[in-house]
């Protein structure tokens, strides 16, 4: 699970972090009012972690999930595609369920703690783009949108921090979400 490789959970669907600080967002959301994306880039960085720099890539228009490891770290000049999946259609029903729970196109350009500097635990960020242009970025240190845990289903099935296999089905993730920890 990612929140066990960077140290920390993932915030709660209130205002404040896993430490009980408010979180501040920009006052403006990443994407346009109707803005077109086909794809989009999820990757994270912790300096804890040892599974490095990686980035998810939910490829919309082809049905493709792909995990990325960049193999000189934050540079993320040396990208590789460490696994390319092509989903079957109720798995790629179930992702696209997720995209819209989480309202990933309604999620403002930046989360940060308010009131508070932590100098570690884990930047990420999310780009969508249409084909290779960049139109919208959101990014975050150590806080996350309100419906983040919807995507955090997305991340948690495909194991990618871990390398695992993708794709778990969609019942499956339920039942692990369901089990007592």
């Amino acid at each position: 699970m990612l929140a066990a490789i960077a140290g920390c959970a993932y915030a709660p669907d209130d205002d404040s972090d896993e430490f009980e600080y408010p979180i501040r967002e920009s006052p403006q959301y990443a994407l346009a009012p109707n803005a077109r994306w086909t794809s989009i880039r999820y990757g994270q960085w912790t300096p804890l972690s040892v599974e490095g720099v990686w980035e998810m890539r939910i490829l919309l228009d082809s049905h493709r999930i792909q995990t990325v490891r960049f193999d000189d770290g934050w540079g993320m000049r040396r990208p590789r595609i460490v696994k390319d999946n092509l989903l079957a259609t109720n798995e790629w029903r179930w992702i696209v369920g997720q995209l819209e729970q989480a309202e990933v196109s309604r999620w403002k350009t930046s989360y940060q703690p308010d009131g508070v500097e932590i100098f570690d635990g884990v930047a990420w960020y999310l780009e969508f783009l249409d084909g290779t242009n960049v139109v919208g970025k959101v990014c975050g240190d150590n806080a996350w949108p309100k419906k983040f845990k919807a995507f955090q289903a997305i991340l948690d099935t495909c194991d990618v921090a871990q390398g695992g296999s993708c794709f778990v089905s969609p019942k499956a993730a339920e039942e692990k979400a369901a089990s007592p920890q």
